[in-house]
């Protein structure tokens, strides 16, 4: 089993990375999982050119770092996202990364991956209450969903400075759980019979 790891922050060691590894951590052996920082690669935002959507295309035309992407999250079979919020979203580098999904639908708006992917994402949030964002959460979910993904999206409120997560025993566990429910072979087989939106 492949899972690939996407972190949006640009900030190494924080809580969104070490909630995203207690999450890597519960997988184990059980998958091999790629870690990749967004941040750390050269990943534009959507040029809009509908260049991915043309006859005979096979993907987006732009070639960057997001190529990679493509190919790992088209080779997993589940995904660990993972994203501070800022100003009420996700940030700029997991946004550009998320908008350069446009090119995982051909020009009839059939997927160029497998239906049915896991998805555990992890939201990290200086406010202190898992509601605070309920905006930007519907709007994760309605685009996971709309790729046909499965999510499991984890809020990790109150965690504002650099090393709350660690302090926070339920919110490493909930990252665990999410890592677990990845690789759980029974959850893993209903994702797969999901029917396509």
């Amino acid at each position: 089993m492949k899972v690939l790891a996407v972190l949006g922050s640009a900030r190494r060691k924080g809580n969104t990375e070490t909630l995203m590894n207690e999450a890597i951590k519960a997988i184990g052996d059980r998958a091999k999982v790629t870690l990749r920082v967004v941040e750390e690669m050269t990943v534009h935002g959507c040029q809009g050119c509908k260049g991915c959507r043309i006859p005979g295309a096979d993907g987006c035309i732009f070639m960057d770092d997001m190529q990679t992407l493509y190919t790992e999250m088209k080779e997993a079979d589940a995904l660990i996202l993972g994203s501070p919020v800022y100003y009420g979203e996700v940030t700029g580098q997991m946004k550009c990364f998320m908008d350069r999904w446009y090119a995982l639908r051909d020009g009839e708006r059939r997927l160029r991956m497998a239906s049915g992917k896991k998805v555990l994402f992890i939201l990290t949030q200086g406010a202190p209450t898992n509601d605070r964002y309920h905006a930007a959460l519907d709007r994760l979910t309605k685009v996971l969903t709309s790729y046909d993904m499965v999510p499991d999206i984890v809020v990790a409120a109150g965690v504002e400075k650099k090393g709350d997560a660690r302090k926070r025993p339920e919110l490493l566990e909930a990252a665990r759980k999410g890592g677990e429910w990845l690789v759980s072979a029974s959850d893993t087989a209903a994702a797969a019979a999901a029917p396509a939106a």
